[in-house]
């Protein structure tokens, strides 16, 4: 699901946004996922995930997965600028990628 995400032609304040929102959904599936909705007790009295903390879960997984995309993304974007002398467009990859990889 998350690679029907285009994120090629995004550009960096896209792509860093992009990637803020899906941390943001992260943290806060992580967080719904730890709540009792989400879990039950199986046979040996282990909580374990129930069809709420599951697709709680996909979500989360999905979040990440784009998060990984992005940040691959960037790190291409930054490489392609440094062999292109691109200094700008290089400084702008690179504050981005310090505050989300």
């Amino acid at each position: 699901m998350a690679a029907a995400i285009e994120i090629d032609a995004l550009s960096i304040n896209t792509l860093s946004h992009l990637y803020d929102v899906a941390s943001l959904i992260g943290e806060v599936t992580c967080a719904i996922g730890c709540q009792p909705r989400c879990l039950h007790l199986n046979e040996f009295g282990e909580e374990t995930a129930n069809e709420v903390g599951r697709f709680v879960e996909w979500h989360r997984a999905l979040c990440g997965e784009l998060q990984d995309r992005i940040s691959a993304r960037l790190f291409d974007m930054a490489a392609t600028a440094q062999r292109e002398g691109a200094a700008e467009l290089l400084d702008d990859v690179n504050e981005a990628l310090h505050t989300r990889s």
